[in-house]
């Protein structure tokens, strides 16, 4: 099963190869630096998965097989780690517009309300998916950090973090494509 997800992915690469072009079009530095460096590093990850499968099905045979999979759960671990690094920092900015919206709400000219009312739900909507995130990228950590044996947890609960982010990835999936086809 794992073979099977690793050829599935294989290619997936150029797509954070264009997130890394698309990211230096973004203003604000933190989130542009954090998005560039998860995108290389799951380029990275994924190149080096790629290399496990070549290996696995005999199309390509590596030496230093082993090696290239410690490779590859260091670089989904430094991917996983910008990517938390950015959702605790786009939380927090969205709670400071949040703040503000909220003041505007409550005290604001009666013509600034309505445009603050409808702000702060675009916000707590968009914080929801940044809540959901953060959790499924919490959680993934536990996969490259038992990888690399930097926590010492049964293969069972690894499998559970897996299939619990992956439910959760499922979840946003229907969540998003519910709401754009309102």
């Amino acid at each position: 099963m794992a073979m099977t997800r690793k050829v599935m992915r294989t290619g997936r690469q150029l797509e954070f190869y264009r997130g890394v072009v698309k990211a230096t079009a973004i203003k604000d530095s933190v989130v542009k630096t954090t998005t560039i460096l998860k995108s290389v590093f799951m380029a990275a990850w994924l190149s080096f998965d790629t290399c496990q499968w070549l290996h696995t099905a005999g199309v390509y045979k590596f030496e230093n097989i082993k090696d290239i999979g410690t490779r590859a759960f260091k670089c989904w671990l430094a991917a996983l780690l910008f990517s938390l690094v950015g959702d605790v920092y786009k939380l927090q900015m969205n709670a400071r517009k949040l703040a503000i919206e909220q003041r505007i709400a409550n005290n604001g000219k009666p013509e600034e309300v309505a445009t603050a009312k409808k702000n702060i739900r675009a916000l707590l909507a968009e914080r929801g998916k940044m809540w959901i995130a953060t959790v499924q990228d919490s959680v993934d950590v536990i996969l490259p950090t038992a990888g690399l044996e930097y926590l010492q947890i049964e293969s069972g609960f690894v499998g559970l973090a897996g299939a619990f982010t992956s439910l959760l990835g499922g979840c946003k999936l229907l969540l998003f494509a519910s709401k754009t086809q309102v």
